[in-house]
């Protein structure tokens, strides 16, 4: 049993059952599944997140954790003497979130509108592998579906989505970004945006607002399988917008809808996209 002193504000698990969290008196911990220190480290700033990841010579070996959302603090269970923390420029503001897309690549957005992709292989590491600002105003959330590859951010009242199928290679890039993207912009009216999350299989996005709004897209499947030349730019439709009356209700019910109609789906042997097809309504990106 591992004791902290105070009270723990985050973890992650690795493939090989591995837990690191972290808690408000600055330290960090990695243990085994039946609870074997094998790891601690001590930051100087309250750690906020923490995300396992890593390169291809130490996969999901780095657990990688976010200091008062203003640095991230790379640590490496096979080299735990030679933490290194990776700072970032205050123009970008505080760290919203950050997620491992890659091997040994993590991107992570800022609240500034500024999205920032890092590299912990040994000849990249501390350099900024791409900058760019995403959002005009704010970046309020920043979620990956590993399955698609794809990366999907929220700001006021904009979604986009980020498709990070070999970003580096990509020749022709869209309105200046090294990787394909779309923006879809919702009415203000339907309150700010403050949240999103990808369905498993990375078909659905759906996105909440702070007025209890809640709103999916759908990926077109077609537009992802088709072979790297082929592909175009992403496409989202929108299949359902709900008012759910108040904010704090919007898991509880989103979650009951999309449960309802996958037991429907199951039943009537269709996929959940296709169901969602034929009781709402595709409307085109513009």
């Amino acid at each position: 049993q591992t004791h902290h002193r105070k009270r723990i504000t985050c973890g992650d698990w690795n493939a090989d059952d591995k837990f690191a969290f972290a808690s408000e008196d600055k330290q960090v911990t990695v243990i085994t599944s039946d609870g074997k220190p094998i790891g601690q480290v001590k930051v100087k700033s309250r750690p906020t997140n923490v995300l396992f990841g890593g390169d291809g010579t130490a996969p999901g070996n780095i657990a990688a954790v976010s200091m008062d959302r203003k640095t991230i603090l790379l640590y490496n269970l096979d080299d735990p003497n030679n933490a290194s923390e990776l700072a970032f420029q205050p123009k970008y503001g505080k760290i919203v979130s950050f997620k491992w897309f890659s091997e040994g690549y993590a991107v992570v957005g800022f609240s500034a509108g500024f999205l920032v992709i890092i590299s912990t292989n040994a000849e990249e590491v501390g350099q900024e592998q791409f900058c760019a600002k995403f959002h005009k105003d704010e970046l309020r959330s920043l979620v990956y579906c590993q399955k698609r590859q794809k990366v999907a951010t929220c700001g006021l009242y904009c979604v986009k989505v980020v498709d990070m199928h070999d970003w580096k290679k990509e020749s022709s890039p869209q309105n200046g970004f090294p990787f394909r993207h779309e923006t879809r912009h919702l009415d203000p009216s339907q309150g700010v945006l403050s949240d999103l999350q990808w369905t498993r299989d990375g078909e659905i996005l759906s996105v909440s607002s702070k007025s209890g709004y809640l709103h999916a897209f759908r990926v077109k499947r077609s537009d992802l399988e088709r072979k790297e030349e082929e592909r175009g730019r992403i496409v989202l439709s929108k299949v359902v917008c709900v008012r759910m009356g108040c904010s704090s209700l919007i898991v509880f019910f989103g979650l009951s809808i999309l449960a309802f109609l996958s037991i429907w789906s199951y039943v009537l042997k269709v996929s959940l996209c296709d169901l969602l097809r034929v009781l709402f309504y595709d409307i085109p990106m513009l």
